[in-house]
C-alpha cells in the first residue's frame, strides 16, 4: 500500500520553467558526435525534466550514423529516442533548438522533439 503522505520528488521538475542551454562546441571523430555545454550544472543528481537545447554548431561532414552524445559538464550522456535507441547524426536536422527530457533517475537523454533551421 502507498503511504497516502509519500511525496514524490518528482513534482518539483521544471518547477523554475524549462532551463535553456546552448552547445559550446561539436567534436566529430569516427565513434560519435559530442556536443557540449560547457554551462550546464555539474550536480544534476538532483534535476530531472524537460531541457530546451540549442546546436548551435552544424553536423555537416559527420557520418549519418554516428551516435549523438552530450557533453553535461564533464558527464557524457547518450541521447536517445523514448525507445532507448541512440539518436545519431543523420536523424538531427541540423543547428536548431530540440526538446529533450533529462531522467535524473536513470542519467539518459530521451528527445522528443526539434526545430531545426
Amino acid at each position: 500500500m502507498i503511504n497516502p503522505n509519500y511525496v514524490s520528488p518528482l513534482i518539483y521538475a521544471n518547477r523554475r520553467g524549462i532551463p535553456r542551454f546552448a552547445s559550446d562546441s561539436l567534436a566529430v571523430n569516427t565513434a560519435d558526435v559530442t556536443y557540449s555545454f560547457n554551462g550546464f550544472p555539474r550536480n544534476t543528481n538532483n534535476f530531472c525534466g524537460v531541457i530546451a537545447f540549442k546546436l548551435s554548431q552544424s553536423l555537416e561532414g559527420a557520418a549519418a550514423t554516428l551516435p549523438v552524445i552530450f557533453n553535461l559538464g564533464g558527464n557524457n550522456v547518450n541521447l536517445t529516442y523514448l525507445d532507448d535507441v541512440n539518436v545519431t547524426a543523420g536523424d538531427l536536422g541540423g543547428t536548431g533548438t530540440y526538446l529533450v527530457f533529462l531522467d535524473c533517475q536513470s542519467n539518459t537523454l530521451q528527445l522528443l522533439t526539434g526545430y531545426s533551421a
